[in-house]
């Protein structure tokens, strides 16, 4: 007669912890393969919003009719990394035209208005402007161009606390 290797109860509390500890495998890889997908959908949709916001600067870019206008924003864009909104602001405050306008000036400035406080990008981005003018639009005749920024914030300040050029004596 054979031996039981154990006893019936003994049998029963090792199959129902062998059981959980199946099952525990189990819901440890869901859970896994969840985190998994979730983050292979979050990948996705950013690429694809990625696409579209590219796409964005194509649309915009498809849609201005002067070629050496649409030239020049097509490698700012790529110079700068400009997002659809830096693009678009810049489109907006027709920078092209400014730039291109002023070539036929002998003294060319660019000037900016700026409604808050002085920003080290404004400084920057007028450096930019000046550069590309000087670079790819001004005449070996003309003069250096000048970049001119007007603060009002710094402006204001400047007569609240009297830094004002010193007055002139009548002779």
């Amino acid at each position: 007669m054979k031996q039981p290797i154990g006893n019936k109860e003994s049998h029963t509390a090792n199959d129902s912890t062998f059981f959980q500890d199946i099952a525990e495998v189990i819901h440890a890889a869901r859970r896994n393969l969840v985190k998994q997908v979730n983050t292979a959908m979050v990948v996705t949709y950013f690429e694809i919003g990625r696409k579209i916001i590219e796409n964005e600067h194509y649309i915009a870019l498809c849609r201005i009719d002067n070629s050496a206008e649409r030239q020049f924003y097509e490698l700012e864009i790529a110079a700068n990394g400009w997002s659809f909104r830096e693009f678009q602001r810049q489109f907006d405050s027709a920078l092209y035209e400014r730039l291109a306008l002023s070539r036929n000036k002998k003294k060319v400035r660019e000037m900016d208005l700026k409604l808050g406080k002085l920003k080290h990008h404004d400084i920057g981005q007028m450096q930019m402007y000046v550069n590309f003018y000087d670079r790819t639009i001004k005449l070996s005749d003309e003069n250096p161009t000048i970049g001119i920024i007007l603060c009002k914030e710094e402006l204001r300040r400047a007569l609240e606390e009297g830094d004002r050029p010193p007055q002139r004596k009548p002779q």
